[in-house]
């Protein structure tokens, strides 16, 4: 758990616009939005913030990441917010692979280089190629968390509750372990 007073670098467009509920006729008006960064900020940390990524590009974009990664030395911790944005998956279309956006897994590669403790958040409602998962300290697995998503971070990545949740079905690791695989397009 972060302790009050740790220096804290939170990268990714996500964290001060999360992904929080799914698309098409899910999508819903919330009554208040916590968002990850300003509920981060009531735990009394250090925090830095860089965007890291453009939410609406896959490719990564070299200014960004090199801000990202000189924001990241030398913090006690990095929290990256990644995941998949609604145009990776939506109702009425199937993924066609497991992969998140490149310059999403190029973020949280480079940054990993800098800095040993680097916590993923990911926010996402399907199973993603978690093919960079070695190279960081933990993965906080949040799926589209609802409107309090942000305060459910902070209370889990300060101690105040333990991430103690199992999950409730495989996580695939090749689009080829997949159930459907041999019988979908």
């Amino acid at each position: 758990p972060l302790a009050a007073g740790s220096s804290v670098a939170v990268l990714g467009a996500f964290a001060k616009s999360p992904r929080y509920q799914g698309a098409g006729s899910s999508k819903v008006q919330p009554l208040n939005l916590d968002t990850p960064y300003e509920s981060l900020q009531s735990l009394g940390l250090a925090l830095s913030f860089a965007e890291g990524y453009r939410e609406a590009q896959d490719a990564p974009d070299e200014a960004l990441m090199r801000e990202a990664c000189e924001l990241s030395r030398g913090k006690d911790a990095v929290l990256i917010y990644a995941g998949l944005p609604d145009r990776y998956e939506s109702e009425g279309f199937d993924r066609a692979s497991l992969a998140m956006p490149q310059n999403q897994v190029e973020l949280i590669r480079r940054v990993a280089a800098v800095n040993a403790n680097v916590a993923v958040i990911l926010l996402c409602g399907s199973v993603v190629d978690l093919g960079w998962a070695d190279e960081v300290k933990s993965i906080l697995l949040m799926h589209l968390g609802g409107e309090a998503v942000g305060g459910a971070v902070a209370d889990l990545v300060s101690g105040a509750v333990s991430p103690s949740g199992k999950l409730a079905e495989s996580w695939s690791l090749r689009l080829e372990d997949t159930p459907c695989y041999r019988y979908f397009p």
